[in-house]
């Protein structure tokens, strides 16, 4: 099978390329210029296939340094050298698919170029349900690549009507996990389809198919995203409610996603960026860079129902937050976190961290998360809890507990266990009490010691804050 991947293993797109190829079972060899180098004999052969001005890397700082005669002067005698010295001046990446020869990542491009050879591995021959699905419009950047998606309706669970109706309409095969970018021809075939079956909320969505990039993205089975668009439905899905956080499969999505400006104007891939500032100064504008991440804001694409949320920019896309939640100024909740009920977030719900209801997390207040060094356990925080102000934990909190302000309690901290009348039970380390409810963990004063003892009372959230959400 003679498909390979010309690149460095370190590269981002490298990397996204890769889990693409290998979520879809291709086989292929992997060509990394750093260990193999670029051959003379390679280098020409890149030649043959594209132009130099498609070849050469004029963004980086490879060619940054290259002296200004080597620039000015650069042919395609003079281009076999460089690139055989300096393989990183070598666009990345390229893909070689029998008499294909494709250069950049794009995943429709790839898909076309696959498709119709044994490449793609079926999740499931035919199927009349799927896991989720949307219908999106995406962003490109100047290499006309997908940076980012907004799903206005997404979908869990596609019922086999709705199914049927998409994959009538387009060109996308049964049981295999991806999207189609939708020309125009294929949005108003796939329009008629959705409103002759009666699906308006779909339909009217591309009531104005000549505005934006328009896409679908289908997943029938929930396994890890292997396109942008994949890693946005799943993100979206969380911040929609439609899943909570655990329950759907995230695994190597920060491989997936690109690192971008989250603008004014946007999402803009970060090559774009110096000409788009410049092109916006020009018309007496300031281009407004909010953030430079791989995650947006949540509420850019979604506001669920009944909540109150001071600070937007402190909640990512991914982020689930459930209905009477209240998150202050100060708090924070990352993707694949956040609150099952009502709640008042005033300090960090961490990725990972799920906070049950009616608990109150204090003023800069943390939860350790699985990427801030819990490890693989599951940081939570049970219900009717108290995580006081500038305190934290590193393990999962029972129902009914409360940690006093100031005192972070990680998974390993030595805590002595009180009996009601005050006498040591026992010192155990902070874990194994993630079960135990009805606990104040607190430091003595004047032995310094962490302490837990039962609860004489409980804590309880101000309804008026909360119902009128």
């Amino acid at each position: 099978m003679s498909i390979k991947l010309y690149g460095i293993n370190n590269c981002d797109t490298i990397k996204r390329s890769k889990t693409w190829l290998n979520a879809r079972g291709v086989e292929y060899i992997f060509h990394d210029y750093k260990k193999a180098g670029c051959s003379a004999e390679l280098a020409s052969c890149l030649i043959e296939q594209f132009p130099l001005d498609k070849l050469i890397n004029r963004r980086g700082t490879t060619w940054r340094n290259l002296s200004q005669a080597e620039r000015d002067g650069l042919d395609e005698k003079s281009a076999v050298s460089l690139m055989s010295q300096q393989p990183s001046l070598i666009k990345r990446p390229i893909l070689q698919a029998h008499e294909s020869w494709l250069i950049g990542f794009d995943e429709t491009t790839w898909s076309n170029a696959l498709n119709g050879h044994v490449y793609f591995q079926v999740i499931s021959m035919q199927s009349n349900t799927a896991h989720s699905g949307a219908i999106g419009l995406a962003t490109k950047n100047a290499n006309h690549e997908i940076i980012e998606v907004y799903y206005p309706h997404p979908q869990i669970q596609l019922q086999a009507e709705l199914l049927e109706c998409i994959l009538g309409s387009t060109d996308m095969p049964n049981g295999v996990n991806g999207f189609l970018e939708l020309d125009s021809e294929l949005l108003v075939r796939l329009k008629d389809r959705l409103t002759s079956a009666g699906f308006d909320d779909w339909a009217g969505l591309l009531n104005e198919p000549d505005q934006g990039n328009w896409l679908v993205c289908i997943s029938f089975t929930d396994v890890a995203p292997a396109s942008i668009p994949e890693a946005f439905l799943k993100l979206h899905l969380l911040s929609h409610r439609l899943v909570r956080p655990h329950g759907i499969n995230l695994d190597g999505l920060f491989g997936t996603l690109k690192n971008l400006a989250w603008t004014n104007a946007g999402p803009i891939d970060l090559t774009d960026l110096p000409a788009r500032q410049l092109a916006a100064r020009k018309r007496g504008l300031v281009l407004d860079v909010m953030s430079v991440d791989k995650f947006p804001k949540m509420t850019n694409y979604v506001v669920p129902a009944g909540v109150r949320l001071a600070d937007t920019a402190r909640i990512r896309l991914g982020a689930f937050i459930g209905e009477g939640t209240t998150v202050m100024h100060e708090g924070f909740v990352n993707f694949n976190a956040g609150t099952l009920g009502t709640a008042m977030v005033e300090g960090r719900i961490s990725a990972g961290v799920v906070v049950g209801k009616d608990s109150d997390l204090g003023g800069g207040c943390s939860t350790m998360g699985t990427l801030s060094g819990g490890g693989t356990t599951i940081i939570s925080v049970g219900e009717n809890c108290l995580i006081g102000a500038n305190a934290g934990i590193g393990f999962p909190l029972a129902d009914g507990c409360t940690v006093e302000a100031g005192l972070y309690v990680t998974a390993g901290t030595k805590v002595n266990l009180l009996d009601a009348a005050g006498n040591l039970a026992k010192s155990v380390k902070a874990m194994a009490l993630s079960d135990t409810p009805d606990l104040l963990f607190r430091r003595n004063s004047l032995s310094g010691a962490v302490e837990a003892t039962p609860k004489k009372s409980s804590i309880s959230l101000n309804d008026v804050l909360h119902s009128n959400n």
